[in-house]
């Protein structure tokens, strides 16, 4: 270490250490969400995550209080007996003992990494092979159960910086680079392994950046110590991949925040069970069967379920589909080429094959879905693999992006969550139901063509059926015309209850005729359906209101709020029915202003600001004489902490941003996590060949780039991702990641 030390280089095994650290923490933050989004909502998966990651704060303030050098005890506080009862016990009176001890930084740095490594089996122990897992609900438990690990992530890095600050710059760069490695990597561990089984194998990892700083200190019990831990965590992992001793917990509960297929399961009368599991990097998946149903139901991540039809060949079989709405739109001009967005269980296939397609294309964003319908054949049949279908893993929209062919029917049916719908918090959404997504569309129909799209709810109706009037109006088409292109279909109120499919939109290419419109009112009779609206035929509120070229989106949702209140909405209450665009693709999201949800989380977190600032001011106040550096340190904390906060807001925006581009949202996440944490890595190394009288100036100039970069970004970002859109992906992936770094 000191010939390194001289020569002015960190030891390879040091930065190779922190490296692996960052690369376990930030692959175990992902790893933690993709298993809890299978338990929750996603929102309650961000506040666990939340309270998790914090713990890497804690551990650097425990660093600081347990082996900083400047004592942070007042002599108050040591005359007080409570005081020192609690020192006591916390361990943190005795600090020239435990300054004594970590004289060398190998110790504490040996035991940080491979506390870190071993908690990491244990937590997935804890929660779900013990009666912890009976909790696994409970946001507290949950949350200070994944606190605990990352504590010690959080004391071996700030311990890292504090010994070894002259060498910060590459530390910072072996940091970012490790945790760039881990946003990559992890997608492949969770394809592979799924999640327990990746957290388990990056508990391995943490122990081998133990023993790899181990191995810098002479004593032959720290490396046996660190080299046993990592012995048995491979050892546990190669177990668990053999016997699934431990796994995530078939949770049955009625708790309102567990998801749908874990209600079902606790549920007597419905007789639930799941039947096989599939995992990938996107979703858990699981196949389940009722006990009054011959069907399967494939749940995504335990919501939005889709089913698997008993089919074995003959069509007759499906007859009875003939009476179910989504078929409506194959009663006029039977398409030769269907694309389906999100064919799920294959029920848009068979409904496609009963008409009598000649070419039927899917779309399916989830990979598990055709391979849990092939693994039930002998349910459903070889759906997928008949000759004229054609099945692609991929997003819907970025797929009608780069397809020239043109259709007769895009059908598009519930593809969207149910745990969107029902949340306070919409915040994920795809650019599926966007207005530049319905001009795509049309822009991909044949002449005669039509466009299909199916909700559970009668708002989220209004809002594609004012989507298709304003993509409609970009086709040239006057807004008092564009009714005639529409059509729309819902079942009897008092059927609800049986089923999401509720409400059907048809958008035609062509305007339908007055003898169309009627012949679909009179088929809706037929089959004891509602004619919603059918042009020139029937007419009703609200529908009819979409004749007056000046009355817009808003308009429509203040006016339905005062005339029609019944229609899905109190009195009084106005909707926010806007069509979304791309920059902002929230679809399920109604609410006019910021979600209820979400503001009284960020009240919370408002108020435990302005609490502990308000504790901070009454300490100095009474500590006069750490003022001065406090406002020094304070001018420090502000650079960073905006730092930190301009890092997630391009993060968050830039996902919402490539995910179409790169056609998944998980692709689209790995990439940019990767290139962003890579490029911070280099800058972190760059960074020390500058003197330090010199930083200033630096720092304003590079600030001054990244301005500039912006600019450049805002104005042919977009030209340039349209012109390589039709790249295969793993291009696109190149061009993004050059285009970040």
């Amino acid at each position: 270490m000191e010939a390194a030390r001289r020569r002015g280089q960190p030891p390879p095994s040091l930065l190779a250490a922190v490296l692996l650290v960052s690369f376990s923490v930030l692959a175990f933050e992902v790893a933690l969400t993709r298993c809890f989004s299978v338990l929750l909502r996603y929102h309650f998966v961000f506040l666990v995550l939340s309270m998790a990651v914090c713990g890497l704060g804690v551990g650097g303030l425990l660093d600081f209080l347990l082996f900083g050098e400047r004592d942070w005890v007042p002599e108050a506080c040591r005359r007080h007996p409570a005081a020192r009862l609690i020192c006591g016990a916390l361990g943190l009176w005795p600090r020239a003992l435990l300054r004594r001890w970590a004289q060398t930084p190998w110790r504490v740095l040996t035991f940080a990494a491979l506390g870190y490594g071993l908690l990491l089996p244990l937590i997935i122990v804890l929660l779900f092979r013990t009666g912890l897992s009976g909790y696994l609900t409970s946001l507290w438990v949950v949350g200070l159960v994944c606190f605990v690990p990352l504590c010690a992530a959080g004391l071996f890095l700030s311990h890292v910086f504090g010994r070894f600050s002259g060498w910060a710059g590459r530390l910072y760069g072996a940091d970012l680079a490790g945790a760039a490695l881990g946003a990559l990597l992890v997608l492949v561990a969770l394809q592979f392994l799924g999640g327990t089984n990746a957290i388990l194998a990056l508990g391995a990892v943490a122990c081998l950046s133990a023993t790899l700083i181990a191995w810098q200190s002479a004593e032959l019990p720290l490396k046996a110590g660190a080299a046993a831990g990592l012995a048995l965590t491979v050892a546990f992992l190669g177990a668990n991949l053999s016997r699934r001793w431990v796994d995530l917990p078939t949770l049955a509960t009625h708790d309102s925040r567990a998801k749908e297929l874990y209600r079902d399961l606790a549920d007597p009368n419905q007789g639930a069970r799941i039947v096989a599991t599939d995992w990938n990097a996107f979703a858990r998946t699981d196949a389940v069967r009722y006990r009054f149903s011959d069907e399967i139901f494939l749940y995504t991540d335990g919501d939005v379920p889709t089913n698997i039809r008993p089919f074995r060949g003959d069509l007759h079989e499906i007859r009875d589909l003939t009476r179910f709405l989504g078929y409506f739109p194959f009663f006029f001009r039977r398409p030769q080429t269907v694309l389906s967005i999100g064919p799920g269980g294959g029920l848009d296939i068979l409904m496609a094959q009963l008409a009598g397609c000649r070419e039927i294309t899917g779309v399916e964003l989830n990979p598990s879905i055709p391979r849990l319908v092939d693994r039930f054949r002998d349910v459903g049949g070889p759906i997928y693999h008949y000759t004229n279908v054609h099945l692609t893993i991929g997003e819907g929209r970025s797929f009608v992006r780069r397809c020239d062919e043109k259709f007769d029917l895009i059908y598009a049916a519930l593809t969207f969550a149910n745990t969107t719908q029902t949340s306070n918090l919409a915040f994920v959404d795809s650019y599926v139901h966007t207005r530049e997504a319905f001009e795509d569309y049309l822009a991909h129909l044949t002449p005669q063509g039509r466009f299909v799209f199916m909700c559970q709810l009668s708002p989220l109706l209004l809002r594609a059926v004012l989507t298709a009037r304003e993509a409609l109006m970009a086709r040239g088409i006057p807004a008092q015309q564009t009714p005639d292109h529409m059509a729309v279909v819902s079942i009897r109120p008092a059927l609800y209850g049986t089923g999401p499919y509720r409400h059907l939109l048809i958008v035609s290419q062509r305007a339908f005729s007055l003898a169309e419109a009627a012949d679909m009112g009179r088929t809706a009779f037929a089959l004891d359906f509602v004619p919603g609206f059918c042009p020139g035929a029937y007419e009703p509120t609200p529908f009819s209101w979409l004749r007056d070229p000046g009355l817009d989106s808003m308009g429509f949702s203040r006016r339905l709020a005062e005339e029609l209140p019944p229609y899905g909405v109190p009195a009084g209450f106005v909707r926010n029915l806007k069509p979304v665009s791309d920059d902002s693709p929230f679809f399920v999201d109604l609410s006019m202003t910021v979600a209820p949800g979400f503001r009284r989380f960020a009240l919370g977190i408002v108020v435990l600001c302005v609490a502990a600032g308000g504790l901070l001011v009454v300490y100095l106040w009474r500590r006069r004489e750490l003022a001065l550096g406090a406002g020094r340190a304070g001018g420090a904390a502000a650079y960073f902490g905006l730092l930190g906060v301009g890092f997630m807001i391009a993060e968050i925006c830039l996902a919402q941003k490539l995910t179409f581009y790169l056609g998944y949202p998980v692709l689209s996440l790995g990439v940019i996590l990767f290139a962003l944490l890579l490029g911070g890595a280099a800058g972190g190394i760059i960074s020390q060949r500058r003197e330090p009288q010199a930083l200033g100036r630096h720092v304003s100039l590079v600030g001054l780039w990244i301005v500039a970069v912006l600019v450049a970004f805002f104005l042919g970002l977009r030209v340039l991702l349209d012109a390589t859109l039709a790249w295969p992906v793993l291009a696109r992936s190149g061009l993004a990641m050059v285009i970040l770094l």
